[in-house]
């Protein structure tokens, strides 16, 4: 609601605009310059969000495979097959591939990447180590370790590609190495 004064100022400059000829000033110029300003601005802040999303999703997209595999390192590790063997392995005899991880006195750990069943093999499921790792024991002869496995072992844990060995399952408690060497999963 208008108070007194504001209508008395309306009346004064109708009445002046009538009777004296005077016209209002002309804002459209202003009015369609504040307008375009305001286009620009809302333009500029629309190219502004879609930089900032375009760097957001770079981002994401570049850390994600880092962020994957600092949680798949930090995952439990997969549980070592150790004696007594499991069902799947029990009664192997066969030739496996894959990568010694460590190697002690008398046994190492095996990334068994491949198996292939030999002919004494008695497992019913032998393809079931394949992408497990597991605790594979030296043979021994007359109650002592094979030295020279034990070399070969400590020897191919720094090897880079596939290692290949013959490994039987003994009484289904262990599984031993009776032959260890350099190769790929078609050697044999």
């Amino acid at each position: 609601m208008t108070t007194l004064d504001d209508r008395d100022r309306l009346i004064d400059t109708l009445l002046a605009e009538i009777l004296g000829g005077e016209t209002p000033p002309d804002l459209r110029e202003q009015i369609l310059r504040r307008a375009a300003r305001g286009r620009r601005a809302r333009e500029w802040l629309a190219v502004g969000l879609a930089g900032a999303l375009l760097i957001a999703i770079g981002t994401r997209i570049v850390l994600e495979p880092t962020a994957r595999r600092d949680q798949s390192q930090s995952a439990a590790p997969e549980p070592v097959i150790r004696s007594p063997l499991p069902p799947e392995a029990q009664g192997f005899q066969g030739f496996l591939a894959g990568t010694i991880l460590s190697a002690d006195d008398t046994s190492f750990i095996f990334k068994i990447t491949h198996s292939s069943p030999g002919p004494s093999n008695k497992s019913l499921t032998p393809r079931w180590l394949e992408g497990r790792t597991a605790h594979l024991l030296i043979i021994r002869f007359g109650g002592q370790v094979s030295q020279e496995m034990l070399r070969q072992a400590v020897k191919l844990k720094e090897y880079d590609g596939l290692v290949t060995a013959d490994v039987w399952a003994e009484r289904d408690e262990a599984l031993i190495v009776t032959r260890l060497r350099e190769g790929d999963a078609t050697d044999r």
